[in-house]
């Protein structure tokens, strides 16, 4: 499954969640909680995308799946009448 997620080449990638909260507590302290509350929407955004992927390509294999047994008895179907 391909990532659904595109990086920013515009922005570095942090090396763990740790480098992240380091950066919002170098804020000022009234500004922080909403680095915080970016963050963690960000982090939500960004679960419910690949959450919504998973689904996507899960769906995609059932359709497939489907698919093949429809032409597996439409086959035997034709098999049977010939």
């Amino acid at each position: 499954m391909k990532n659904p997620i595109v990086k920013q080449g515009m922005f570095a990638t942090p090396d763990d969640w740790k480098r992240i909260e380091t950066m919002i507590e170098g804020l000022p302290r009234k500004d922080r909680i909403h680095g915080y509350t970016i963050a963690y929407m960000t982090w939500n955004y960004a679960s419910q995308v690949v959450d919504d992927a998973m689904v996507e390509n899960a769906q995609g294999k059932k359709d497939s799946e489907a698919r093949k047994l429809r032409d597996e008895a439409e086959k035997t179907w034709l098999k049977n009448e010939s």
